[in-house]
Order: C-alpha cells, then structure tokens, then sequence
C-alpha cells in the first residue's frame, strides 16, 4: 500500500466574513489521481479558540479549494472541538497525481455548523434518528436504538444489539475495493474473561462485534482471526478496518493494536456488526476511500502574513532545479526546506541573496517555508 503525505502549513489573513485561512498542501504519492478523497486533519482548535480566532463550538470551521473560492469542500468534525488535538474529515474533490492545496477557513462569529457526515463519506450512520435507518441497514430485531440503559457513560443516543445473533446489522453498501469502515463500541466488561472483542475482514464479510470466546483480548479476523494482546477495558473502543487490493488490515483504539497487513480471497461483500451472548452497543459508523496511508505533518504557525504581497513578490526560481535555487525579495529571511514528510532539510537563518545548494536532495518536491518581519511564506519546489 502506498503513501500519500498530508503537509499543513498555516496562512492567517485579514478580515473578512471569514477572518483567517489555512493552507493544507497534500502531497500524492501515487500515479493517479483521487476523486472525492476523505483526509484526516488533526489541528488544536483549543490555541485558537483561547485567542479568540474560531468559535468556541467550531461551527465557523470551513474548507474550499483554493483561496476566494465559493466552493465548500463537506467535511465532519469527529471530535475534540476546543482541545489541541481536534479531528476533521474532509472530503477533497481532486487530489492529482503530485498533491494539491485547500484550505481551511474560521472566524465568522455568526456562522452555524455545516459538519456534514452523511455529505463527507461513502456511508454514514451516527444513530440519532429515533429508529435504526432501514434503507442502510438489514435490521436483526436484536438491533435498537436504546438511550435508557442507565449508564452515563452511554447516555446519548445509540444502537444496541443484544442477545445471540450473528448478523443484528448486517450492510450491503461497502464499494467494490479500496475503503476503510471506522467504527466506535462500547465494551462493558460482561462476561469477562470469557467474552472478546472482534474486528476484520473474515470470508466474504467485514464483522465488527463482541461475542463469547476463550480470550479476554481483543481479537481481529484477518483471514482467520487473531489475538491482538489488547487488554480489554470498560469504555468506548475505536476500531478500523482497511480493505484495498485484497488485502485487508485492522487496528484498535488508534494504533494501540494494528494487525499485519494479510491477502484476502475476493472482496468483502457486507458490513456486519454484531452480538453473541452479550450486550454490545456502536456509535458512528463511516466509510470511506482508502488506496494509501496518511502521513500527517504540521509546519510552523504563521500569523499576520501580507498574503498578496507574498503572492506577488517572493519568487523561488528556477523551479524546476537540479542543483540549487535562489529567493527573490527574501533577503535576511529564514529559509526552512521540508520534504514532503515534514522532515526538515536545511535551515538558513538569515538568507543573504545567494543561491541555496541542493545538489545532494533526492529528485522530487520539497517545500521552502520563507519567514521575515514582511513576509511569511511557503512554497512548492521541484528538484529533478
């Protein structure tokens, strides 16, 4: 599987209904191009709350594709509105082959939320209508939506699935290839040590579910099945299972377990989330395109930036290059070089007007971050 890097660099601008933009530059890897491509953006909203910025609900949060532009990209905010770590899914329209920029807009203290699940993904089902979505799902009458069960910790709306059924909600929606289902659930603790966990890709089917087992770890189908040496524990669970090419991989609560990357025979056909002897509940569930890993790295923060007189002005050249390149109207700037996994490459501290060597750089793009009192700027430069 490949890669496709996400770099985030900042751009602050002046008033407007929109009072501040953000730049995302998403470098794609791979030979084509992708068409309505969910990305992750992890930022911290709560800095930019505190400095009163964005709005302390987030509702002001907007992405368009190139600055000016009056298309809204759909996106979803899953979580952590006012922390420093805030999740946002996006769906770009078009990320050609070598990557493309959009942009994050805030600080419009009118505007209400357009976070849009239904709108940002390939399926969507948080579960807040009064009753289970029939035109999604093949409804087992195990599966209910249940917000009386009396622990706090599940006071919300939710699907519940109890008793002994193997398919309570069972979906035929999946793409033919290349997704991934994200998925929360709730583990109780009944049955302890008796009880699993289990999440993957098993014969024709994607099954998320807890069921009674000989293991008191969570488990995943992968091919067959296996222990993933996670401790159960009382309290909302993650889990993601990623489907491209025939192969197939799962991972737990965000990375605390991940499976080996397997071949499959053929192509999952349903989605399934279930119950066996036990109480189990699920919150939101989404789909998405998957065909590479994400990368995420985050750039410097920049804060008021002339943006036109940067756009206009400061120009690295020759851009293509082999062996070096220079700034104009960047004299006694810091230049920073990052490749296109955020690594950084070569700092100047205060550039003197000549050319900056980069004959020992790999062929391929890098981004030249140029920082002064007049201008804070970065750029996009090919080396051959």
């Amino acid at each position: 599987m490949k890669k496709i890097t996400l770099l985030i660099l900042l751009i602050i601008t002046g008033a407007n209904a929109q009072d501040y933009s953000r730049m995302y530059s998403v470098s794609n890897s791979l030979s084509t191009e992708l068409t309505d491509y969910q990305i992750l953006v992890e930022l911290d909203t709560q800095a930019l709350i505190s400095e009163g910025k964005m709005q302390v609900d987030c509702d002001d949060v907007r992405f368009i594709p190139a600055l000016g532009s009056a298309t809204q990209l759909s996106y979803w905010l899953e979580s952590g509105c006012n922390t420093t770590l805030t999740r946002v899914w996006v769906k770009v329209l078009s990320i050609p082959a070598g990557g493309t920029d959009i942009y994050m807009t805030y600080g419009d203290n009118s505007a209400t939320s357009e976070s849009d699940g239904e709108a940002t993904f390939m399926f969507f089902d948080d579960f807040t209508s009064a009753s289970l979505d029939t035109s999604k799902w093949n409804v087992n009458t195990n599966a209910t939506i249940d917000n009386t069960m009396g622990d706090t910790d599940m006071s919300s709306v939710k699907m519940n699935l109890t008793g002994t059924n193997a398919n309570g909600l069972q979906s035929n929606l999946l793409p033919d290839n290349n997704f991934a289902i994200h998925s929360t659930y709730y583990d109780h603790g009944f049955g302890g040590a008796s009880t699993n966990t289990w999440s993957g890709v098993f014969g024709a089917d994607v099954y998320s579910g807890v069921e009674s087992g000989a293991l008191p770890n969570y488990s995943y189908y992968t091919a067959g099945y296996g222990n993933t040496g996670v401790a159960r524990s009382i309290g909302w669970h993650y889990s993601e299972v990623y489907f491209s090419n025939n192969q197939s991989k799962t991972i737990v609560d965000r990375g605390a377990f991940e499976s080996p990357l397997v071949a499959n025979n053929g192509i999952p056909g349903d989605m399934i989330f279930y119950s066996w002897n036990v109480q189990s509940n699920f919150d939101t569930i989404f789909v998405r395109n998957y065909e590479a890993e994400l990368i995420v790295t985050e750039g410097e923060t920049l804060s008021n930036i002339d943006f036109d007189y940067a756009k206009k002005n400061v120009l690295v050249y020759p851009n293509p290059t082999t062996t070096e390149f220079s700034i104009k109207n960047a004299l006694h700037s810091k230049v920073t070089i990052y490749n296109t996994l955020g690594k950084r490459m070569v700092d100047v501290v205060s550039y003197d007007g000549n050319a900056i060597d980069v004959s020992d750089f790999n062929s391929g793009l890098y981004y030249v971050n140029i920082n002064s009192e007049k201008v804070n700027s970065t750029r996009k430069i090919m080396i051959k």
